[in-house]
């Protein structure tokens, strides 16, 4: 065990990765001749792991956010407010989904927003939304927007981005299906065509 919580989250994930670090020893065994010391200082060993880990826990540290995404996401914000205020309602905020994808077959990545609004006009209502956002000079711009789903509709669930096309996973009303639990399980795929989002 160790002492210092830093070294102990260094050692946890050393071991994920099928590195054993244990307290008081450092020349181990390394897939290159001879040992950790024997190819430079401790200090030197402690700067290579750290450049490894770095992208690691980037990638899963959500609250770890780059200038890009943050702008991406107010761009996502805006237009979703708007919307909703045309359709005198609100986001449910948690719901909301977001993947990067490849979108007008340009090589950079898009964004495909899924979103709900719900309360329009006072009522219990709620709609899902498809909106894609394509990327132009680094900067997201709304290219179109669709809905997909919502009360006696259907539920979608975005699931992933693959060869343009946009996937879900839904769940349709049986006739027997109150208005909160549809129970049929189904797919949707809807691609960007000429600035219009067509399902397939």
């Amino acid at each position: 065990m160790f002492r210092d919580p830093r070294l102990a989250r260094m050692a946890s994930f050393l071991g994920s990765i099928g590195i054993e670090m244990r307290a008081g020893i450092v020349d181990v065994p390394t897939l290159f001749r001879g040992s950790l010391v024997s190819h430079g200082s401790l200090k030197r060993l402690m700067k290579r792991l750290l450049i490894l880990a770095l992208p690691v826990v980037v990638l899963f540290t959500p609250s770890l956010t780059f200038p890009s995404q943050i702008q991406d996401t107010a761009i996502v914000d805006q237009f979703i407010s708007k919307q909703a205020k045309q359709e005198d309602g609100e986001e449910y905020a948690d719901a909301r989904k977001m993947l990067a994808g490849d979108l007008n077959r340009d090589g950079v990545p898009d964004v495909a927003v899924l979103y709900t609004i719900e309360g329009q006009n006072g009522t219990n209502n709620y709609l899902q939304y498809l909106a894609v956002f394509v990327r132009t000079k680094g900067k997201l711009v709304p290219a179109a927007h669709t809905v997909v789903g919502g009360k006696l509709n259907r539920d979608v669930d975005l699931q992933s981005i693959k060869n343009n096309v946009i996937r879900f996973k839904t769940l349709s009303y049986r006739a027997n299906d109150p208005a909160s639990t549809p129970s049929k399980k189904g797919t949707a795929r809807f691609m960007l065509i000429k600035r219009r989002l067509k399902e397939l």
